[in-house]
């Protein structure tokens, strides 16, 4: 079964090069991604995602927010944020709010793709840290 994965991020010159890196990863079905938080959150209402890429700075709710609502909402979603935040709080308020993965924006595409299909199978993926 293909892996649905949704990309919520309101930079559409990153949303089309990450949808490039990620259309080169075998059984990843990309959905048509949003750009912020309020339509992520309607678009879980209405499709089945595995996956979602979350970027944390986004217009009329941000990711942190969404994750919130995804944790109450939806609990068995896998969510990696995907920001530019590199700071180490913030990482810990991101692993308590239950996302399976952290990543830098600035993170060579093999990395997003190893990243992507680590927490895609169930593992958790906190960069700078090494997969566990």
């Amino acid at each position: 079964m293909p892996l649905r994965l949704l990309l919520a991020d309101d930079h559409p010159l990153l949303v089309s090069g990450v949808a490039s890196v990620l259309a080169e990863l075998e059984g990843v079905v990309l959905l048509e991604p949003v750009e912020n938080g309020r339509q992520l959150l309607d678009r879980l209402r209405h499709v089945v995602v595995d996956l979602v890429l979350l970027d944390l700075n986004m217009p009329k709710l941000d990711g942190l927010e969404a994750l919130k609502t995804i944790r109450r909402d939806f609990p068995g979603l896998n969510v990696l944020v995907f920001t530019s935040y590199d700071q180490p709080k913030l990482i810990h308020e991101i692993r308590e709010l239950g996302a399976k993965g952290y990543l830098l924006k600035n993170a060579p595409s093999v990395v997003l793709k190893k990243a992507v299909a680590t927490v895609a199978g169930g593992g958790t993926w906190f960069e700078p840290e090494r997969p566990t």
